[in-house]
C-alpha cells in the first residue's frame, strides 16, 4: 500500500489521538488498543511491525469475551462471569500497550 504524505500525515495524526485517548484513560485498554491496532493497519505493514503489541493482546482476547457494544447484547450474568478473564488479560497487557502508545506519541505526536 503506497500512501501520498498527506494521506500518512492524516492517518498519523489519527494513530497519535488513539493512542492519547489509551494512555488519558479516555477509552479502556481493549477498545482503544483496537482503535490504535485499526489505524496501524492503515499506516501499513512496517506501521504494525513497529508496535506488535496490539496484535499480541488482540490474539490474547478469547473469542468468547465480547467487546465493545457487543457486550450489550450478552447476558449480563455471563458477562459478570467472564470479566475477570477480560480483566486479567487487560492487566497482563496494560504496562506494555501504554509504553507503546506514549512510545507512538512521543515519536509521531
Amino acid at each position: 500500500m503506497s500512501l501520498t504524505i498527506e494521506q500518512e500525515i492524516a492517518r498519523t495524526k489519527k494513530l497519535v489521538s488513539a493512542a492519547k485517548s489509551v494512555v488519558s484513560g479516555q477509552v479502556g485498554i481493549t477498545i482503544g488498543s483496537k482503535s490504535v491496532s485499526n489505524k496501524l493497519y492503515w499506516l501499513g505493514p512496517e506501521w504494525e511491525e513497529r508496535y506488535p503489541i496490539f496484535k499480541e493482546f488482540h490474539s490474547a482476547l478469547p473469542l468468547d469475551i465480547p467487546v465493545g457494544v457487543e457486550r450489550l447484547e450478552w447476558n449480563p450474568d455471563l458477562l459478570l462471569e467472564l470479566d475477570p478473564v477480560l480483566a486479567e488479560i487487560e492487566f497482563k497487557f496494560r504496562p506494555r500497550i501504554l509504553e507503546a502508545c506514549i512510545a507512538i506519541i512521543k515519536q509521531h505526536g
